[in-house]
């Protein structure tokens, strides 16, 4: 628990293909930012682990992104991305 961020995308859940769209990560400045996911990098940049919960099958899910597909829409950023 406590504070994180929000990166909104569209991904499928692996396990149901439910359209999920709102995801939490602690791996960047946990500061109730709110990131737009936009695949935008080719290559191996660093990652940030996302997390959701699928309603509809009830899973859990983990994903993990690159930092460079993640554009922050609202909030302050404290680190450079």
């Amino acid at each position: 628990m406590g504070i994180f961020d929000t990166v909104q995308g569209k991904f499928f859940c692996p396990f149901c293909g439910t359209k999920l769209e709102d995801f939490q990560t602690k791996d960047l400045d946990p500061l109730l930012n709110v990131y737009k996911f936009t695949k935008k990098a080719h290559g191996s940049y660093p990652s940030v682990e996302i997390h959701t919960f699928c309603d509809k099958c009830k899973s859990g899910i983990s994903l993990n992104v690159a930092r460079q597909d993640l554009t922050l829409i609202k909030g302050a950023v404290s680190h450079e991305l």
